[in-house]
Parts: structure tokens; sequence; C-alpha cells
């Protein structure tokens, strides 16, 4: 018996399946005023990013995720929010 292997995906078709919604980032945290304001990705471990964190536009949320997840995280207090 022969297994036919995975065929490849091109990620650029992933677009109309899908679609891409940007959601706009808040000009600052509702907590402190800071602009440092950074999204939350969630989901399991991709390609190690060599950015320093503090220097990222993101932080790291886990594997797990809902809908009442926080998308946003404050890089000055700590705060997260939807």
């Amino acid at each position: 018996m022969k297994i036919k292997p995975e065929e490849s995906v091109d990620d650029s078709s992933l677009d109309e399946w899908f679609g891409i919604i940007e959601i706009p980032r808040p000009s600052h945290c509702p907590q402190c005023g800071s602009e440092r304001v950074k999204g939350i990705v969630y989901g399991p471990p991709g390609e190690v990013d060599p950015t320093p964190v503090e220097e990222r536009d993101y932080v790291l949320g886990g594997c797990l995720f809902d809908s009442d997840s926080p998308q946003w995280y404050c890089g000055t207090c700590g705060h997260k929010w939807r």
C-alpha cells in the first residue's frame, strides 16, 4: 500500500477561505493611558521569534483561548482587555 504525500498548501489562498480581518490596535491602555499596547497571540508555539520580548508588538497568550480571551495587553501596567 502506498501512502500519498501531503499536498503543500499555498498560504495566499487561505485568505479566500478564511478572510483576513484586521482589528485596529487601540491607541492607548484604558487603565493607565500608556501607548505601549500589544496584541495577544494565542495558539501552539511556532517558529522562534529572534526579536527581544521587550521589542515585540505582541505577547503570547497560551495555547487555549475562547470568546472571552483578551485581545490586547498593556506593556506598561500589564492590563489585558478585549
